[in-house]
């Protein structure tokens, strides 16, 4: 079941970034760009009136910076450990991702 799931979302996931990728010339060499481009499209899609101008979101430390930063802390420096069920979830999680990118 998880792995259907993160298959779903892996698939929309680069679907939605292949759209702008091929679309806009900027989404190409600039990742908050792309990744503000596809958080617009998403919030559109559900209705969702959130708005916040590239300037402040280009000001934002990347979502990828964040999640390593918190791997970093967690996982090779021991501290602020989740508890052992969303350990467990990242692992799997982890494992059919590297599954997923296998066959890509």
């Amino acid at each position: 079941m998880i792995g259907a799931l993160i298959e779903k979302e892996f698939k929309t996931t680069k679907d939605m970034v292949n759209y702008f990728l091929k679309i806009d010339e900027r989404c190409r060499r600039d990742d908050q760009w792309l990744t503000y481009n596809v958080f617009n499209y998403i919030t559109k899609k559900f209705g969702k009136n959130v708005y916040i101008p590239f300037e402040l979101f280009s000001q934002l430390p990347q979502f990828e910076t964040v999640k390593r930063c918190r791997a970093l802390i967690q996982n090779n420096e021991g501290r602020y450990l989740p508890p052992q069920d969303v350990y467990n979830k990242r692992i799997s999680k982890r494992k059919k991702l590297n599954k997923i990118s296998d066959w890509i």
